[in-house]
């Protein structure tokens, strides 16, 4: 399995790659009043029509902290993920790093000192040389509510 990387509050997350279409920088979007504050807003891919989420805040994290805009409504990096449905989500993401394999690593399960909010949207955690990579579950994250 590949694992694209990416950052929130400094830990390190990875998402299976086969579920990224694609990644995109400074983003424009547009807020949606009174919607959920998992959401961000929407963002026009193309002639399609994206909800951007706050993967910060889905993972229990504070949103005070997060900066994920670079400057009003621009978003330095957007991730796309592919769906099998009409609808695409995104989240924004602070900083993208790598692809990596997984092949060799050590994977073990969610420990129990894990917050529950972060236990319950991840598969599992990778050791790596710089500390643990939490993979993200994004089916349930995404497109289980």
């Amino acid at each position: 399995m590949k694992l694209l990387t990416f950052e929130v509050y400094g830990d390190l997350f990875g998402i299976n790659i086969n579920s990224v279409k694609e990644i995109n920088r400074k983003i424009i979007y547009t807020e949606i009043p009174a919607s959920s504050p998992y959401i961000i807003g929407l963002y026009n891919m193309r002639g399609q029509i994206v909800t951007v989420f706050d993967i910060a805040q889905m993972l229990g994290y504070s949103s005070e902290k997060y900066n994920y805009k670079s400057e009003g409504s621009i978003i330095s990096s957007c991730i796309i993920l592919k769906t099998t449905g009409t609808d695409i989500a995104a989240f924004a993401a602070n900083t993208v790093r790598d692809v990596i394999s997984a092949e060799g690593l050590i994977y073990k399960s969610i420990p129990l000192n894990v917050e529950s909010k972060k236990r319950e949207n991840l598969t599992g955690i990778f050791e790596l040389e710089e500390g643990p990579l939490l993979v993200v579950d994004e089916k349930k994250l995404f497109f289980s509510k």
